[in-house]
């Protein structure tokens, strides 16, 4: 710097020199006249003593959705021992025979469960034809409706108490003696 300039001005006029010569650089070139000139080197300081870095991992392949093949997972096979033979898990014996036996017996329990509810029914104070109907089956038809005579209480009325002030209230039939 020569010594009869002052200091401030040189400076100023350095500053000014350069952003005249950036702003050419940047209406011809755009943003690269701010990055560096030279690329950044890809070279590792110790690749000639230790040697070249591994390749990259690929990069993983990702499937997307229910049941999608995962490729480096190793899934179910890794909750079982390597010795682990599932053949040893049956059961040695006829499967057949054993299908129809159950089904026999659940075709016995059913016609006994046919057979104690009606004559629970009959028990309760049913008809014979009522108990037929309901071991029949099927859906409900308009003759099966029972109309109550009149005097008697209607299935709406069930429970229903008019005490002395003439309220209605409503009170469980279950608990009493009749």
């Amino acid at each position: 710097m020569p010594p009869n300039i002052n200091d401030d001005e040189y400076v100023a006029k350095l500053l000014a020199q350069d952003a005249r010569k950036t702003t050419k650089t940047y209406d011809l070139v755009g943003l690269d006249a701010f990055n560096p000139k030279s690329p950044a080197s890809d070279s590792d300081p110790l690749e000639a003593i230790v040697g070249p870095l591994p390749p990259p991992p690929e990069p993983a392949l990702r499937s997307r959705g229910r049941g999608a093949l995962k490729v480096n997972s190793p899934g179910i096979e890794s909750r079982f021992s390597s010795t682990y033979d599932p053949s040893i898990d049956l059961k040695p014996g006829s499967d057949v025979e054993d299908a129809w036996d159950e089904a026999l017996e659940a075709m016995r329990d059913r016609e006994r469960w046919k057979q104690q509810g009606a004559d629970r029914l009959r028990a309760a104070g049913f008809k014979d034809e009522q108990v037929k109907k309901w071991e029949k089956g099927g859906d409900p038809m308009e003759e099966d409706v029972v109309w109550t005579k009149k005097g008697q209480s209607r299935e709406w009325d069930r429970g229903k108490v008019v005490d002395d002030d003439g309220d209605v209230a409503l009170e469980a039939e279950w608990g009493k003696l009749k």
